[in-house]
């Protein structure tokens, strides 16, 4: 599964089911030794190791960049599987 770090906090676990666990569930905690434990606002425990590490910035991956990643209504990340990002699929859903 892929993680998303910033300033060598983790602040994201993209599960491989299309869902994830962000910094607003839990504290994002150093990550700089390349492994850490947590726990999340609703006390799951959680233990990160990073075992390959991809910068995106510079990544020549194509699933990352294709046209199929791109939320069309806000130009977002997305699933390829999935029609818009996240954030604009719970706004979508809220009209309904």
């Amino acid at each position: 599964m892929k993680v998303k770090i910033e300033d060598d906090k983790l602040v994201k676990i993209f599960w491989s089911n299309g869902g994830w666990l962000d910094d607003s569930h839990f504290t994002p905690p150093d990550i700089s030794s390349g492994k850490v434990s947590f726990v999340s606002d609703k006390g799951y425990r959680y233990r990160v190791k990073i075992i390959d590490y991809e910068d995106e910035l510079n990544s020549d991956n194509e699933e990352d960049e294709s046209e199929d990643n791109v939320c069309p209504q806000c130009g977002g990340y997305k699933y390829y599987y999935d029609d818009y990002c996240d954030d604009c699929q719970e706004e979508t859903e809220d009209y309904e």
